[in-house]
């Protein structure tokens, strides 16, 4: 039985955690930089490239870490923003109203926890404001202009951590 060392040089910074599947009896040495693993071979002259271990692993992000809502918000005249959501949403069906021009919000009983909702919005420019309200309630609204039509497939985040 051989066995390989494989050293990552590089460092890995993440919301979730790694789950690596698809090698054989592979252990994690040395805070997931250094993985040695054993395969068994009959044949001396067998090895393992870099290429090789690549190919043969699969790394997924564990979403178990935060519940996500991630989506394409547009508004138009004077009509509830239209919501398309993108990937998997964990935290549930969020409805969105428009409140007055340029102030809308999204209601989801009890799905926003004080100190545990992280929310970002990828508008264009900084006249944009996603925020938790509520344990029900997120605001976007565009303070400095109040006006609505503004938005048009802005993304938006909102993450809830356990």
């Amino acid at each position: 039985m051989k066995k390989y060392i494989l050293l990552f040089l590089l460092s890995f910074s993440l919301f979730g955690q790694i789950a690596i599947s698809n090698i054989p009896r592979a252990t994690v040495v040395d805070s997931a930089d250094v993985f040695v693993f054993d395969q068994a071979s009959t044949d001396s002259t067998k090895s393992i490239s870099y290429r090789d271990f690549v190919a043969n692993i699969n790394i997924q992000l564990d979403s178990s870490a935060y519940k996500s809502y991630v989506a394409l918000i547009t508004q138009s005249g004077i009509n509830a923003p239209v919501v398309t959501v993108v990937g998997t949403n964990t935290i549930g069906s969020i409805v969105w109203t428009r409140l007055s021009a340029g102030v809308y919000e999204g209601t989801l009983a009890g799905a926003f926890t004080l100190n545990k909702t992280v929310c970002f919005d990828g508008g264009a420019d900084e006249n944009m404001r996603l925020r938790r309200q509520s344990d029900n309630v997120i605001e976007l609204e565009t303070p400095l202009t109040a006006v609505d039509g503004k938005l048009t497939n802005v993304s938006i985040e909102i993450r809830v951590y356990p």
